[in-house]
């Protein structure tokens, strides 16, 4: 017996909605692919919330660093000025700054005057 060559006769493409391309690029039908479509898309809607939520957690860290670090600055900014008031309200260095202005210390306590009646 001869081997007879066999002949497969091509399915014709027609141009036409994206189930029926996909349905014969994955040999389903369309029943099973309209199905299929639904999960596929509420899975590529839960990827890019997720693409978007972790940009926004980086960002959030970024903004977090930052205001750390203006918060150490600030801090430290505090405490020089803090210091350099308590030297300027020192009793001592508020005398100095008053000779100029011939103003005196009080060496004894302040009294109360009273009118007499």
């Amino acid at each position: 017996m001869k081997n007879k060559p066999i002949h497969t006769k091509k399915k014709q493409v027609k141009k036409g909605s994206l189930t029926n391309t996909l349905s014969e690029g994955f040999n389903m039908d369309r029943a099973t692919l309209s199905s299929t479509m639904v999960y596929l898309i509420a899975f590529v809607l839960f990827v890019i919330i997720y693409i978007a939520n972790s940009h926004y957690h980086v960002k959030t860290m970024r903004k977090i660093k930052d205001t750390k670090q203006d918060l150490k600055e600030i801090q430290a900014e505090y405490v020089s000025l803090k210091a350099e008031l308590a030297k300027k309200t020192k009793a001592s260095e508020l005398a100095k700054g008053l000779k100029d202005k011939e103003i005196k210390e009080l060496r004894q306590p302040p009294y109360l005057v009273e009118k007499k009646k």
